[in-house]
């Protein structure tokens, strides 16, 4: 099981204040941000895919990194609402570096 800390928690908020700032994503006027717009601004690939499993397992989404290109993959049978949690889930594992462009893991 994953445990998480309190700093692993201020740290994750510090990411995503950071990220609001460097994006100017802090105006209220523009809010639902879109998530769409923002990922071809970071030159990152949308994928959504008709699977709710992959390999035995529950899918909702992942991020690779491949030859220096970053895709995201989002269960496309999910609500509009869950696969915004996602496409944000998964960029805030890009934010906190857990993958890059020059990491070719899958999370």
């Amino acid at each position: 099981m994953f445990h998480l800390t309190v700093d692993d928690l201020l740290r994750a908020r510090r990411q995503a204040e950071a990220g609001i700032n460097e994006y100017g994503l802090d105006d209220p006027d523009e809010i639902p941000v879109g998530l769409v717009d923002l990922l071809e601004d970071m030159s990152i690939e949308l994928v959504f895919l008709n699977k709710r499993e992959i390999e035995g397992r529950k899918f909702s989404g992942a991020v690779t990194a491949e030859n220096g290109h970053l895709t995201i993959f989002v269960d496309g049978n999910e609500p509009p609402e869950r696969q915004r949690f996602t496409i944000a889930h998964e960029l805030g594992h890009i934010r906190l570096k857990h993958i890059s462009r020059e990491n070719p893991e899958m999370i």
